[in-house]
């Protein structure tokens, strides 16, 4: 029996959902539950630490059933850009986004569709990716020293602004990296966030430092993402009555331009795709970078995972790695650090730049990212949840003049 997307969705989710609440105590559960909802997320905030595993999943869980339904809502179709944004939203459902900080950024997207007589369905993903900014949300509403009607009043609205503004934005900055960048909302969110960052500082907030990590869950969280990659293939292999010639042919797609391979090759195909993604993933976390398994990176992983559907594959994002692993053994950071792990996993979202112009190319433009992701946190202070998205969208910017000219000076074209 072969279900339909929105069918393998639900069944996935509800597996994590109920299997969340048995794994710890439930005053455990309750208490850690509140603890997500209300510190600050700002980077790095792992909520497996602040909240417990169980706590975590389930907020993930939440998050990722509310996407779904929004989607099955607003009738968007079911493609690669949707798939995505459900499986980014579970990701940092473990760590900065919650059942509560995202709800005046998604509310701020609906009236924006309202407001430009766009359906919904064309922009929920928007709305859903948008909110990489939610941490600004808990921040307002439960962190800042102000009266406490005044917080949530405050905060609801400066969500609602975000998600209302957003749409127009990112696609006027789609046109700076010509979508060499697969997390255009990411670099969207970056320059918006600094902007309002900019705009709270001058009123007197200061931003501050946050790294808050849990270890030592590698052989159970390794379980678990093999499992679910090895059932993601196997499923995938059995929609597609186990033939594997359209896999081939996706392995030789650039990752630009039409890049959505839910629609170019199928639902099965894509699977297949996916679960190599994340295993290539979890195999650089854990046997190259020798990382933690914590939500950030967990986060990370299936951030890959569910780019499979959407321009990934690991054809293209094995360059990035190779420029993360150099970054790390030739500069003063350590690839098994959360930052390397973050300038690895989320920098793939350069895979574009490697599938047009080549593993060197790649290789290139992910070293310089691993750079510039350590820097780029302190325009937004920590707000923008994908901030290696920013960063992403800032070098494929500066750099891709250079690359095209080099394009051209190879082939000839003037």
């Amino acid at each position: 029996m072969k279900l339909s997307p929105m069918k393998l969705l639900y069944a996935f989710i509800l597996i994590v959902l109920l299997g969340s609440l048995f794994i710890d105590p439930f005053d455990v559960f309750m208490d850690g539950l509140k603890q997500i909802i209300v510190q600050s997320d700002v980077l790095v905030s792992d909520y497996f630490e602040i909240g417990g595993i169980g706590a975590s999943l389930f907020n993930a869980s939440l998050l990722a059933m509310g996407s779904v339904l929004l989607i099955r809502i607003s009738k968007a179709p079911m493609n690669g850009y949707v798939l995505t944004s459900v499986m980014m939203m579970a990701g940092f459902g473990l760590f900065g986004k919650n059942i509560v900080n995202v709800i005046p950024i998604i509310l701020g997207t609906y009236i924006y569709s309202y407001y430009s007589s766009e359906t919904f369905g064309d922009v929920v993903h928007i709305g859903l990716l948008s909110t990489s900014f939610s941490p600004i949300v808990t921040e307002i509403m439960f962190v800042i020293d102000m009266d406490p009607t005044v917080r949530v009043i405050l905060a609801v609205a400066v969500g609602m602004s975000v998600g209302f503004i957003i749409t127009p934005i990112s696609r006027h900055l789609f046109r700076v990296h010509k979508g060499f960048s697969l997390y255009n909302i990411g670099f969207s969110i970056g320059l918006l966030s600094t902007l309002y960052v900019s705009l709270m500082k001058s009123y007197g907030f200061i931003t501050y430092q946050r790294l808050i990590l849990s270890s030592g869950n590698n052989q159970i969280m390794s379980v678990f993402l093999v499992l679910l990659f090895f059932l993601t293939f196997a499923y995938g292999a059995y929609y597609t009555d186990f033939k594997f010639a359209r896999l081939r042919m996706l392995f030789k797609e650039s990752g630009y331009g039409n890049n959505d391979f839910i629609v170019k090759y199928g639902l099965g195909t894509s699977m297949m795709n996916m679960a190599i993604n994340g295993l290539v993933a979890w195999a650089y976390v854990v046997f190259i970078a020798k990382g933690q398994l914590n939500g950030p990176s967990i986060g990370g992983i299936l951030t890959v995972y569910g780019f499979g559907g959407l321009g990934k594959h690991a054809r293209n994002i094995l360059p990035i790695f190779v420029g993360v692993y150099l970054g790390g053994i030739t500069q003063i950071w350590d690839i098994h650090e959360t930052s390397g792990l973050f300038a690895a996993l989320f920098g793939t979202a350069l895979a574009p730049v490697a599938g047009r112009f080549g593993f060197i190319m790649g290789v290139i433009v992910s070293f310089v990212n691993s750079s510039v992701v350590l820097n780029s946190g302190i325009l937004h202070g920590g707000m923008n949840l994908y901030n290696t998205g920013f960063s992403a969208g800032l070098v494929a910017a500066v750099l891709l003049p250079l690359m095209e000219m080099i394009q051209r000076k190879r082939t000839g074209v003037t």
